[in-house]
């Protein structure tokens, strides 16, 4: 197992937290806030209309506090995740696209969410808070055998929480 516990991560260039590729890692009673590009607001582009974009011009989104990608039994738990660096458009220009409190992808089964508070503000709202980046596939964003349960979730512009997929025995 790796534990990182009790830990305050203030930066991040994209994530605050980044479990890739890896099985049992525990994420406890941590103070993750301030990661993620910085981006300006677009207003020309229809494509992008009021999405925020890098200085190179590429679309900011999925900078997550805590992200995590093709792992298996990875724990989040009683983490305090607010206060990215940027923020999410709102739904007034174009579907919500910006920063996630947490963002799996094609995970391997076993993710635990709980007891966690993942807060955003009125200057620093999430897109989703808890975000999957492959709703339609099988593989599912939580895919099988995970728990995502007594979470306090706040301001979000779009969901609070993706569970499209090929989710199996998962409990909210």
């Amino acid at each position: 197992h790796v534990i990182l516990e009790n830990v305050t991560i203030i930066g991040g260039s994209r994530h605050g937290v980044l479990v890739e590729t890896s099985e049992s890692v525990r994420i406890l009673n941590c103070d993750i806030s301030g990661w993620g590009c910085r981006g300006v607001q677009q207003f020309t582009n229809n494509d992008r209309l009021g999405k925020y974009a890098d200085a190179k011009g590429a679309a900011i989104n999925y900078d997550a506090g805590v992200a995590i990608d093709r792992s298996a039994r990875t724990v989040v738990e009683r983490c305090y995740l607010h206060d990215p660096r940027h923020r999410a458009n709102s739904w007034m220009f174009s579907h919500p696209a910006g920063p996630t409190a947490v963002h799996v992808n094609s995970t391997r089964g076993g993710t635990v969410l709980r007891w966690n508070d993942f807060v955003g503000s009125d200057e620093h709202r999430w897109n989703d808070v808890i975000e999957a980046s492959s709703n339609s596939a099988a593989a599912g964003g939580f895919f099988r055998d995970s728990d995502i349960s007594g979470n306090f979730l706040a301001f979000g512009n779009d969901d609070g929480v993706e569970l499209e997929g090929g989710g199996m025995n998962v409990r909210f």
